[in-house]
């Protein structure tokens, strides 16, 4: 795990660089693998913080940018943002059936239903072609 902050227009804080390897170790723990990651702090001019987190594993890159008055409000509301992104991505890859696994056995069964079920349709209409 990688992480690298970087503060514009702010003097550096240890606190803050603590914080966000807390953060993202919990990120990485949770949804396994490694990640790097890139932290932006950002003073605007009007007072007001903004806080961008860019996360990357080996194949996704997630990304977020949140402006508030306070900065760990900020940076808290960006990670969540992140965190969203990536179960989103892991849900999305967990129910997706691969076509090269079709002769697996895990999936053979629930194709065989569909097949099935499809077949009994198909012999009901035509039943009740044969019928009228």
């Amino acid at each position: 795990m990688r992480v690298k902050t970087c503060y514009k227009n702010l003097k550096t804080s240890k606190f803050l660089d603590k914080r966000v390897k807390e953060e993202i170790g919990r990120i990485s723990e949770i949804y396994g693998g490694k990640l790097n990651a890139n932290v932006i702090f950002k003073k605007k001019s009007e007072g007001r913080y903004e806080t961008f987190v860019s996360v990357n594993d080996k194949h996704n890159q997630y990304h977020s940018s949140q402006i508030h008055e306070n900065l760990l409000v900020a940076f808290n509301e960006s990670l969540v943002k992140v965190k969203n992104q990536i179960s989103k991505k892991r849900a999305k890859y967990k129910n997706k059936i691969n076509k090269r696994n079709l002769n697996n056995p895990k999936h053979t069964g629930i194709f065989r239903l569909i097949k099935n079920e499809e077949q009994a349709q198909d012999s009901i209409y035509q039943e009740l072609d044969l019928a009228s």
